[in-house]
């Protein structure tokens, strides 16, 4: 017999993933080196990189919040992970570059032409006039991470439903929700989101694990466009905004379930035995 030089090959090592709606509490925001070794107690090799590569001629970033599971309160399962969000240093359009999203001091966006946007003006839809107030061009990816600290600090909506129709919350400081300081994020700089974060380090947000099947394998990852307060059980519109964004790329490799949190298992594959046949093999 002849054969080549050989190798040892060994199989992935393999986690403990998990899919399913869980409340957890957020530990840090694009964390260090040293401080991700004492959130996960896992020794790592390299410093993290949040500053991403990009031939395009804006720079994109990438944020980490590193969440814990409430045992407690989903069957016991004790998790650290991180979920990740991307932005870029531009503003965000739609696909043919007519409208340019936009957001207000509330969180609030809207979509609007660039005659409206030179202006200041709200745009009106089917509906009626957007709810939202002066505004600025939002970045890439802005609208999740403000979705997600207004959900985790429980920052109260501006817009109110009272006696049959929408009025303006009676304390508009209490509901403002925005960040200041984006541009320094594309320096390395994220002391404005960690400050953020522990304005209320206690609390529970619910969201959506799931998992991203690779070439390389299985890997953990949360969904990151819709959250539900801790506080609150109606799942509707988290269910309902996977559902409308589960088909989108992003979306294409990952397997999300709105139940509640448990270990994800792949399916073993089925081999059917081989129908017998009495043809004879050409090579006997």
């Amino acid at each position: 017999m002849a054969f080549g030089a050989t190798k040892k090959v060994e199989g992935n090592k393999q986690y403990t993933n998990y899919i399913g709606l869980a409340p957890v509490k957020v530990l840090s925001v694009n964390p260090n080196k040293e401080e991700i070794e004492k959130i996960t107690e896992v020794t790592q090799t390299e410093d993290p990189v949040y500053i991403l590569p990009t031939d395009k001629d804006y720079k994109r970033i990438k944020i980490d919040f590193y969440v814990k599971t409430v045992p407690e309160k989903c069957d016991g399962i004790d998790v650290t992970t991180r979920m990740t969000f991307f932005m870029e240093d531009s503003a965000r359009y739609n696909k043919d570059r007519s409208k340019v999203q936009v957001i207000d001091k509330y969180g609030r966006t809207a979509w609007v032409t660039p005659e409206e946007f030179k202006i200041g003006a709200v745009p009106t839809y089917s509906n009626g006039p957007a709810k939202i107030g002066e505004y600025r061009a939002a970045y890439v990816g802005e609208e999740n991470i403000v979705r997600f600290l207004k959900t985790l600090l429980g920052i109260e909506n501006i817009d109110v439903y009272k006696d049959s129709k929408w009025v303006e919350n009676p304390i508009p400081t209490n509901c403002e929700c925005q960040l200041d300081h984006i541009k320094d994020y594309f320096t390395g700089k994220f002391s404005e989101l960690q400050n953020t974060i522990k304005l209320q380090p206690d609390n529970i947000i619910k969201v959506l694990f799931g998992v991203r099947i690779t070439e390389n394998g299985t890997y953990q990852t949360i969904y990151t466009e819709e959250f539900i307060s801790g506080n609150y059980n109606k799942y509707d519109k988290l269910k309902r905004s996977y559902e409308e964004r589960k088909t989108a790329e992003t979306y294409r490799n990952a397997i999300f379930d709105t139940t509640a949190l448990h270990e994800y298992k792949i399916q073993p594959t089925e081999f059917k035995e081989p129908t017998e046949t009495t043809e004879k093999s050409p090579w006997e």
